[in-house]
Order: C-alpha cells, then structure tokens, then sequence
C-alpha cells in the first residue's frame, strides 16, 4: 500500500498515518506548511515523504498530487482528513479547500491508469445532513457538498479502478490537544456520556482506524458509503 494523506497536524490524519505506517503502508503526508514541527513529527512516524500542498490553490494542487504520482508507486489510497479553517481562510477559499480541490484531484486519479484500486476517502460532518448551532453556514455546504463528491465519485469513476468512501467523525471526539478544554468545560463530557449510546467521547485512534479500514483491500467491496463513527448517535 502507498496512501497520500492530506492532514498535516490534524491529529485524526496523524493517527491515520500511524496505524497505516504499522500496517506496513508507505505514507506520504501532505501538509498546507512544511516546518520543523511536522518535519519532527513526519519523522517520529516514518512518513515516506512530506508535501508542502495548499489545497487553496487548486491548480498547483492538482500539479502535485500529479507529480507524486508520477515519481513514486502507483498509489493505493488517498484520504482528505485536513482541519477545517473558517476563522483564517475565506468563503471562496474553504470552498477550494474543502470541496473544489479534492474533486478535481479524484478526478485527474480517475483519468491515470492503473493497475491497482485506488481506495479514496473524504472527512465530512453531522453538519451535511443536520444543522449544527455552533457552525456556519458555510461549513454545512461544504460538508454537505463532501457527502455529493463521495457519491458521485463512487457512482461515474468506479470503472477506473477507483472507489471512494466518507467517514463521519461525529460530534464527540476526544482530542488530547484539548483536553485542558474539556477539563475546563465537563458538561461537554457529560454531554456526550448521556447523548452518546455508547456513553463516551471517541478516541482519536478509533476514528483513525476506519480510515485504516477504508483505504485498505478489507474493504474493497464498499464503495459510495459515509461510515458514521459517533457511538451510536446517528441512530437515534
């Protein structure tokens, strides 16, 4: 396996990019700056190689993610787990981060041969099938215009040896970053261990791990899927 992942620090990718490593996937990390930090942290988790991508500028993106291809093995897998940025970035901006750049990156892959399945999974949110009091607008649109690249994707390019899945984090992940917060805020953990069938907040490794799972041959028979990994929430 060789799996191109966006996510610089997002510690859900990080996590990803650990359990991919450990599986004995070559990992290549894809990151908006490239800097002492995550050149650390690339190296603590044996990256293969660290890409300095801003998803802001479309064009450029697609030219690298071009070039990786190009210069290294066929790629198996490619997953979007990057931050969402709204406070810094604009509207127009978020809307080529989130959406128009990784479409159009699925879709120059789904025009390259290959001989191998490329498994391709996208971040969404509650947000793109329920309104969330503590985002915008323009954060809904976005996560709701993920889940149409999903399905669309996994419809029109499946016959290019090319699957695509969604994970759905949920609302309730621990983050070790936050824990001071969550420290700060218990009625957020309360929250969650009375709205959370499973009567917990998720790890970041468990979330991490179905992006493990969706982008390895397990799963090569799911395809247009948005797995929800909330404990249970979504079923309620």
């Amino acid at each position: 396996m060789t799996c191109l992942i966006f996510g610089g620090r997002s510690p859900i990718a990080l996590s990803a990019c650990d359990q991919l490593v450990k599986s004995g996937a070559k990992v290549h990390l894809a990151t908006r700056k490239i800097d002492d930090e995550i050149q650390k942290i690339s190296r603590k988790l044996r990256i293969e190689e660290l890409h300095e991508i801003d998803l802001r500028d479309t064009e450029m993106s697609r030219s690298r993610v071009r070039s990786i291809v190009e210069a290294n093995a066929e790629l198996t897998g490619l997953a979007f787990i990057h931050r969402y940025r709204e406070l810094s970035f604009s509207a127009s901006e978020q809307h080529a981060v989130e959406v128009l750049s990784p479409f159009q990156i699925i879709k120059d892959l789904s025009q390259m041969s290959r001989t191998q399945e490329l498994s391709v999974v996208l971040t969404t949110s509650p947000a793109a099938d329920h309104v969330v009091s503590d985002q915008s607008f323009y954060y809904h649109a976005s996560k709701a215009a993920t889940n149409q690249i999903v399905r669309y994707s996994a419809v029109n390019f499946a016959k290019s040896k090319l699957r695509t899945n969604g994970v759905n984090p949920g609302t309730f992940v621990f983050k070790d970053r936050a824990a001071e917060y969550y420290k700060q805020n218990p009625q957020i953990v309360a929250q969650a261990e009375q709205s959370v069938p499973l009567g917990r907040m998720a790890s970041v490794s468990e979330i991490a791990s179905v992006f493990l799972f969706l982008l390895s041959p397990a799963s090569s028979f799911v395809n247009g899927q948005i797995i929800n990994v909330d404990g249970g929430i979504s079923s309620l």
